[in-house]
């Protein structure tokens, strides 16, 4: 399942994130979630480890995607995966 953690003053990059909030999920087999990213935000979704679909695209171990005005993240068909998933406001990114 998807567990949320509620992120303030994050660096990363060297890039100051003033407000954002992270989730981060382990899912196998028919284990799927869908969750709606804040409204105006952006979301960053990190493939850490195995396979997942996301929002109709294919990740594997180490991949990222950067969700832009895409209002729902949907993860489903996982391998052994652990994902972690970063609603973002818009001027993050």
């Amino acid at each position: 399942g998807i567990r949320d953690y509620k992120v303030t003053g994050v660096q990363t990059c060297a890039l100051p994130i003033s407000d954002a909030r992270l989730y981060a999920g382990l899912f196998d087999g028919t284990e799927g979630a869908e969750f709606a990213l804040s409204s105006g935000c952006k979301g960053y979704v990190f493939l850490a480890r195995g396979q997942l679909q996301v929002n109709g695209h294919h990740l594997s171990a180490g991949d990222a995607l950067l969700l832009d005005q895409e209002p729902l993240v949907k993860v489903s068909a996982g391998v052994d995966a652990e994902v972690l998933v970063f609603d973002l406001s818009a001027h993050a990114t």
